[in-house]
């Protein structure tokens, strides 16, 4: 396993959830609003309008007071819930950019060392549970990953619902489940219906490719 993908691991294992997610279109990509928290704790609101710009959050453990022109501004590193965040950084093992993203070349960058922020953990834990929602919603149906002759895989959705895989229908002559019919017409099918949640989302992640950024 790369530095890359323990630490990705290793944020995951820290203790970060993310609830009340919403995601909306913005000019340019999705945007979200989130909630951050830490052990069953609230400790952050995240937004991000979809305009192109940065991921933004405020730690409610944060004070606010006024500056001389009777502003109010945010008192930063000051808060716990930041200094637990930036201590987990500060234990993740380095990665370059070829373990980040070893299908690009990045030319003199690629043994270059990437330093992960606050903005990539919340971020990585914010596309997760997105990921996770679509995969929950997929898999309302049967769900098979199939990999045919040449070896090219790919994620197949059926119209059946899970409960039915049991259900016996008459095919080719025969009273047979509907898992039986799968797995005879598609060699090596994977159900991911039949796995438990976890390996059905860790399948899910890995056809699709998907690596939050760290």
């Amino acid at each position: 396993m790369s530095n890359y993908k323990k630490a990705v691991q290793q944020v995951f294992e820290f203790g970060l959830t993310v609830k009340s997610l919403k995601v909306f279109n913005g000019r340019e990509g999705h945007g979200v609003n989130a909630n951050i928290y830490l052990h069953n704790k609230k400790i952050a609101v995240c937004i991000d309008s979809g305009n192109g710009g940065e991921l933004s959050y405020d730690f409610l453990d944060e004070v606010h007071y006024k500056n001389d022109d009777g502003d109010y501004v945010k008192y930063e590193n000051h808060g716990e819930s930041r200094k637990a965040i930036n201590t987990l950084i500060s234990t993740l093992p380095t990665y370059t950019y070829s373990e980040w993203a070893p299908s690009l070349d990045w030319g003199d960058r690629n043994d270059k060392i990437l330093l992960p922020t606050i903005e990539n953990v919340f971020n990585l834990v914010i596309n997760d549970c997105i990921e996770y929602k679509e995969f929950k919603k997929a898999i309302k149906k049967v769900q098979g990953l199939i990999t045919d002759s040449k070896g090219k895989t790919d994620l197949f959705g059926f119209k059946h619902k899970p409960s039915q895989l049991d259900t016996k229908f008459n095919y080719k002559g025969k009273s047979q489940t509907l898992e039986q019919i799968l797995t005879s017409e598609h060699k090596g099918i994977v159900i991911l219906n039949k796995l438990t949640e976890a390996e059905g989302f860790r399948v899910w992640k890995k056809h699709f490719e998907v690596e939050a950024s760290l």
